[in-house]
């Protein structure tokens, strides 16, 4: 593992180099032996693979000699020439001294960033910056992260306050890097300064692709690898990635058996966004990250594809009122509700007993005491903030042991959260604070 004065030994488990590579200057494509699943989306990861290191320098080398194409990371130093520059960019990103770093965030955005950074405004991407130890770098974070979640960052409430799109606050900061701006804000900044404003998907970034392409967990990996290269941190990154890709891999592993015929049958919704919470609810499909969850866990939406939920803003993802006749029809074998809204935040509740009532109120609705899942005792509750984060293999733990009990015996989800929460550097003990899940 690297100290923190380089990235030479970066932690990452080594990777074979990539047999071939598709078009020059184009290819994002994911090699086949990329063990972390993703491409560090960073300028000098000439063979597409989860890090930067002696194998990009010979990769370039073969590139200069017209053995191997290039590809579009092959460019170390931005300059728009594949030469002995990028070997030298490339060496000194490894031994961590490089001036300048150049990489693609979630939104497909080309930063190019002087180095070292040392002064980070925060909008989002928070859990991460927690996860890689950072918080001594922010000058500046969002009100909500002081206003709402005291525990889950308790040592952003010290940090100035930057508001929601207040330009006069970001600048008087004078940040090496924004992160998270909205588009309003953004807006308002000098055009020096929107440079420096960068998105990286850790949170909804579980279905939302961005630079990685459709597999949103390779969008989570990729900006949580990248912000370590970034921030000095990517011992505490690979931590991370080697814990995530533990667990994933344990689910795909044993799910992967599970014929498709005889998958559990899953009926997912959020927290009823209607007056009317008896005759219609608000349900979850393809495209939403809630839904990934599930079928990751091997579970199989019963609304996914379906047409009966509305597309959600023009996004393509399945998310809108449904009626719930159609639900007592299908007869689920299992109901996750996902919980959401006022006050529904794992980190800062007290109890269990929001999500609680929200499980009753399901398993209370009309005809709904003979549906299977709810004469079988198996409706859960997840939480939305806990959920759909980097913690998210936490809860697919979870619903994977939820929807196949003997598959996952041996996996304790309290555990394996409870690692996340030591990543965080947080004192919460999840066994005592069972507010992620219900039950």
């Amino acid at each position: 593992m690297r100290q923190n004065t380089g990235h030479e030994t970066a932690g990452f488990t080594a990777l074979l180099f990539l047999a071939a590579m598709l078009c020059a200057g184009v290819s994002t494509a994911q090699g086949p032996e990329n063990e972390f699943g993703f491409i560090l989306h960073i300028l000098g990861n000439a063979n597409l693979d989860d890090r930067i290191d002696e194998s990009d320098i010979n990769y370039i080398k073969y590139v200069i000699s017209g053995a191997k194409p290039a590809t579009n990371l092959t460019d170390a130093n931005n300059d728009s020439k594949i030469d002995e520059l990028d070997i030298e960019q490339i060496k000194a990103i490894i031994r961590g001294d490089e001036n300048n770093i150049t990489f693609i965030d979630s939104h497909n955005k080309t930063v190019s960033l002087k180095m070292p950074i040392s002064r980070i405004v925060l909008f989002d991407a928070a859990d991460a910056m927690q996860i890689l130890g950072c918080q001594d770098l922010l000058v500046g974070v969002g009100e909500s992260f002081k206003t709402y979640y005291p525990n889950r960052y308790p040592g952003f409430s010290k940090k100035p306050g930057v508001g929601l799109s207040d330009a006069e606050a970001v600048l008087k900061a004078q940040p090496d890097i924004i992160i998270g701006a909205s588009s309003s804000l953004e807006s308002q900044l000098p055009s020096e300064i929107k440079l420096k404003v960068v998105r990286f998907e850790t949170w909804g970034g579980v279905v939302s692709g961005g630079s990685s392409g459709s597999d949103g967990q390779a969008t989570v990996k990729d900006s949580i690898a990248i912000m370590g290269y970034l921030f000095n941190a990517s011992e505490k990154a690979a931590e991370y990635l080697e814990w995530n890709t533990k667990y994933m891999d344990k689910i795909s592993d044993r799910v992967s058996s599970i014929p498709e015929d005889e998958k559990v049958r899953v009926y997912v919704e959020s927290t009823p966004e209607s007056k009317n919470t008896l005759t219609s609810r608000t349900a979850v499909g393809k495209g939403h990250a809630a839904n990934m969850l599930i079928e990751i866990a091997g579970g199989k939406n019963i609304f996914a594809g379906q047409g009966r939920i509305p597309m959600y803003k023009n996004t393509g993802r399945e998310y809108g009122e449904i009626e719930t006749e159609w639900v007592l029809g299908q007869n689920p074998e299992a109901i996750v509700g996902r919980a959401m809204g006022a006050g529904i935040l794992a980190y800062e509740m007290d109890n269990s007993s929001r999500l609680e009532a929200y499980r009753n109120d399901i398993m209370g609705l009309p005809g709904f005491d003979k549906i299977t899942a709810v004469k079988d005792n198996r409706v859960y509750i997840i939480t939305n903030d806990g959920s759909l984060s980097p913690n998210y293999p936490s809860t697919t733990i979870y619903l994977a042991k939820c929807f196949y009990p003997d598959l996952f015996q041996d996996i304790d989800p309290i555990a394996v959260c409870q690692e996340y929460m030591d990543m965080m550097g947080l004192s919460l003990n999840v066994s005592q604070h069972s507010t992620f899940w219900y039950p």
